[in-house]
């Protein structure tokens, strides 16, 4: 596919797998959104609308898809044309740049141009901080490092978790089709339900393993056990493929936490049952 030829006299060609299989867009919960404005109001407004069932964990699945499809909404009011203001803001900082080699800026340019500084340091941590999220790296902080570092990690990662080629007896498995299908699925389905003898046993006697008291182990769970476990998770990882990450437990902890501890006390009493909507 032919580019476009706007800062060249050559035209450049994007080169792309088509067999590639698409990836359907799912829901992140990023790790600054709140320190934004909105942001409790938001997650308050779609948590605490009325729910039609009994269940706790139908009620929190229903309250969780609720929440990611607000807080997309509310992002995308924010964040969604991060990177045009960005460029825009820099184009204007460059021209008034050239004019004040000119003649003095007005009060009126000169207030602008420093609003547009401030508002491009913030376009950049934003960036920064999307780009270290999606690296999973977690030991550095985003502002001690530059998004081009974080976009490297992405990139190795990326390569490290393609799988370019597929090796099935003589023949080589390069589609995406052969990979997922003829390589990957044959393999598994004729690997898992198998039963082979074991040629070694572990001898546990041998092991002398510390022996632990299990009493208290069925108790039911307290908030206090629960948000010590939420302190104690990944603040930027998602648990779970929900996409929302230890950060959303944490600020919206007031507002999730009597649906989180129902969802508990279900394992302890299982005798109610999802209800249907009318």
């Amino acid at each position: 596919m032919a580019a476009s030829t706007a800062c060249s006299d050559h035209c450049p060609l994007l080169l792309a797998d088509v067999a590639a299989p698409n990836r359907k867009a799912t829901f992140r919960f990023e790790s600054f959104w709140p320190r934004f404005p909105h942001f409790r109001e938001t997650v308050e407004r779609a948590w605490l609308r009325p729910v039609d069932y009994t269940c706790p964990m139908a009620r929190l699945k229903i309250k969780m898809q609720r929440t990611s499809h607000d807080l997309k909404i509310w992002s995308k009011s924010l964040f969604s044309d991060a990177k045009i203001q960005f460029h825009l803001a820099a184009e204007i900082i460059l021209r008034l740049d050239i004019a004040q080699e000119k003649h003095q800026l007005t009060t009126a340019e000169f207030n602008l141009r420093k609003q547009l500084k401030q508002r491009i340091v913030g376009l950049a941590a934003i960036e920064r901080a999307r780009k270290r999220q999606a690296a999973r790296i977690t030991w550095l902080r985003a502002r001690d490092a530059r998004t081009a570092f974080f976009q490297a990690k992405i990139n190795a990662r990326r390569r490290k978790n393609f799988i370019h080629s597929l090796q099935i007896d003589s023949h080589t498995a390069i589609s995406h089709t052969d990979k997922a299908a003829a390589a990957a699925h044959d393999h598994f389905v004729n690997l898992l339900g198998t039963k082979r003898d074991r040629g070694c046993a572990i001898n546990w006697d041998g092991i002398d393993l510390p022996s632990v008291s299990n009493a208290g182990l069925d108790n039911p769970f307290t908030e206090q056990e629960v948000w010590a476990a939420v302190i104690a998770s990944p603040a930027d990882k998602a648990p779970g493929p929900d996409g929302f990450s230890g950060n959303f437990f944490r600020t919206c902890w007031s507002t999730i936490k009597l649906d989180i501890m129902a969802m508990f006390d279900h394992f302890y009493s299982p005798g109610g049952g999802a209800t249907s909507p009318p």
